[in-house]
């Protein structure tokens, strides 16, 4: 079986982006489907021969083009312009061939015009109109969406059937009913095809997201939630995580409000002014509220007319229907790690948490939003669920999900599991987020 998908990059202009691309792409088209060099070409492979035996077997070409894609250089000089430069002969032969060439821009980039161009690569030219632009943040999953669907269903005759009975159903009026358990909410259940979680990309075309900003208590403050829409996913791993996330399994959830921030020091002493945290190591207005009991957490989202969130919408919303490793994605670029979470290795890391936002309510670290634009589900704190843990003594303990300021990147993973004590015990490295019924 050949490949289905060639990606060609840039590693010094797109790395990370093109890294989370590759990986959801292989959850929709199959891990040996989508082709990459860095993780598909095998040491002592011929370079020239594998690449063009995977150009030949694979259907479309995603050209991923970021800020630096044209002007980047090496000591020769503009390196598109140089005969061995590899990207140059990626889109050479994919042009040659004949083959689905499909543009995405990334970081803020645009199309490169005709005359920026080498003379042999310039029918790019005529495939501007196809170019795509995939955004990180809450725009991201509508993006891969559009994406997904201009590269086309997999070459998968079971895939095929599904789909067609998921375009039936869309003309019998009956979307919500499919392949799984009925559920609420505006994208309807995800289907499993060939053992992979598929979004109903039917229902994700037409699917908005949607914020709010709440105003709450005598001493107005803000809270803005997101709305999470119901969906399946693959919740737990099945390798490469602790035995208590395995075995991965298929979880659905409806659709629900969840806090785009982590609840802060400020919105807790607004609401339960008379509430004393004992333990609470820091202070500052915009940090989260820490060394929190699971308690006073149930406390606070009851006053809002919330609650915590059950274990599986809490990985739901940090992973979505792709399953990611992280909330942004399944890799990150640890040289810039500040940008997306405050752990161990970062400038703060194990030493104290960071605020959430600044005083104008943007995100400090934009890298780590998840895909549905909510941020620190990895770091700076770990966050109390209604999760409970399965008990090997008297104690009966409720699971933390999150990772924290002084967390390896293996509990920043959604995944990750931490169970603490109901009752009587906390750590400056727990604080929460509420949900709210839609």
């Amino acid at each position: 079986m050949g490949y289905e998908i060639f990606i060609s990059y840039r590693r010094d202009d797109s790395f990370d982006i093109t890294d989370r691309i590759y990986g959801d792409l292989r959850k929709v088209y199959g891990e040996k489907r989508v082709f990459r060099d860095l993780h598909s070409i095998k040491g002592g492979d011929n370079f020239e021969k594998v690449i063009k035996a995977a150009l030949q077997s694979c259907s479309v070409m995603l050209v991923i083009i970021g800020d630096k894609w044209v002007t980047i250089e090496n000591e020769k000089g503009q390196r598109l312009f140089q005969d061995g430069d590899v990207v140059r002969y990626e889109v050479e032969e994919g042009l040659r061939l004949g083959k689905k060439v499909i543009p995405v821009l990334v970081n803020d980039a645009a199309m490169p015009k005709k005359e920026q161009l080498p003379l042999s690569i310039q029918q790019l030219e005529f495939v501007r109109k196809h170019a795509l632009e995939i955004r990180n943040g809450k725009d991201y999953a509508r993006d891969m969406h559009d994406l997904v669907t201009a590269i086309g269903r997999p070459r998968n005759y079971l895939a095929m059937f599904v789909a067609c009975l998921l375009c039936l159903a869309v003309i019998l009026g009956f979307i919500n009913q499919l392949v799984l358990d009925q559920l609420p909410g505006s994208i309807a259940p995800t289907g499993i095809i060939d053992g992979r979680v598929v979004v109903s990309m039917v229902q994700l075309a037409n699917w908005q997201p949607q914020e709010r900003v709440d105003e709450y208590g005598a001493e107005k403050y803000l809270v803005e939630m997101v709305k999470v829409p119901s969906g399946c996913f693959y919740m737990g791993s099945d390798s490469g995580g602790a035995i208590d996330e395995q075995p991965a399994t298929v979880q659905c959830v409806g659709e629900f409000w969840m806090d785009r921030y982590e609840v802060t020091n400020e919105q807790f002493q607004k609401v339960m002014p008379d509430k004393r945290l004992p333990n609470i190591e820091f202070t500052e207005p915009f940090q989260p509220v820490n060394s929190i009991l699971w308690d006073d957490a149930v406390a606070f989202c009851g006053q809002r007319g919330g609650r915590l969130p059950e274990e599986a919408e809490w990985e739901w919303a940090a992973r979505g229907a792709f399953s990611r490793e992280y909330p942004w994605g399944n890799s990150f670029d640890e040289t810039n790690a500040a940008a997306y979470a405050v752990f161990f290795s970062t400038s703060n890391g194990g030493s104290q948490t960071s605020a959430v936002m600044d005083n104008n309510r943007n995100p400090l670290r934009p890298l780590g939003a998840s895909w549905l634009g909510i941020y620190d589900m990895a770091g700076n704190v770990q966050e109390w669920t209604q999760g409970i843990y399965p008990q090997t003594d008297s104690v009966r303990r409720r699971v933390a999900k999150g990772g924290s300021f002084i967390a390896t990147t293996d509990y920043l993973r959604a995944a990750a599991r931490n169970p603490y004590p109901e009752v009587g015990e906390t750590s400056p490295t727990i604080g929460f987020r509420c949900v709210q019924d839609t």
